[in-house]
């Protein structure tokens, strides 16, 4: 027997891709991304009741839609992020 009383809980997710050409090299290539929220009782809207199904796959499409708009970069060329960049000078 499965469900909340065992800890087990729904992943709702979708998986999409992202085609385009390169930014930085001029290249074509395509990138797939995963996203994903739990149906579980903590998860909840901004108004405090738990989110349902239908609610989190229209986020999770959202989220992909915003993510596939974005400027495509191959993984080599994507510039870094400010928290991803390393100090190589600190001796």
């Amino acid at each position: 027997m499965s469900g909340p009383l065992h800890g087990r809980y729904d992943e709702v997710k979708i998986s999409v891709e992202h085609r385009g050409t390169c930014a930085v090299c001029g290249k074509r290539g395509n990138r797939g991304r995963t996203f994903a929220q739990l149906l579980h009782p903590s998860n909840k809207s901004a108004d405090g009741t738990p989110k349902g199904r239908r609610q989190i796959m229209q986020e999770n499409a959202e989220n992909a839609t915003k993510w596939q708009a974005q400027q495509f970069y191959h993984a080599k060329c994507e510039p870094k992020k400010p928290n991803q960049e390393q100090n190589h000078d600190i001796k």
